[in-house]
């Protein structure tokens, strides 16, 4: 349910309007504008829901690679890489039947 605010505004003012016309006519008594009231506040309480749910936690932005980022890692030297061994495990060749 997504109901703009100042919809929901328009129609609280209205609602004030019938309040203050009920509360300044003197022969009215407090039970006569409870409707009034009842309507103000569920208006409040929309307008609440909606801030609670319109405030959800957004995904963070990811910043993608230009490519400036990508030509200045393929121009590295190739020796810088890190090795996968350890460094008493290193192999003696390149070989993959070497034990």
């Amino acid at each position: 349910m997504n109901i703009p605010a100042n919809i929901l505004i328009e129609q609280m003012e209205e609602e004030m309007k019938k309040l203050k016309a009920n509360i300044l006519n003197e022969e009215t008594s407090p039970t006569s504008y409870h409707d009034q009231v009842i309507a103000i506040k569920s208006f409040c309480d929309i307008l609440l829901a909606s801030e609670r749910t319109s405030s959800a936690p957004k995904a963070p932005v990811v910043k993608h690679a230009t490519v400036a980022d990508v030509k200045t890692n393929k121009s590295g030297a190739k020796g810088d890489r890190l090795s996968i061994y350890d460094p008493d495990e290193e192999p003696k060749s390149n070989s993959l039947l070497d034990f």
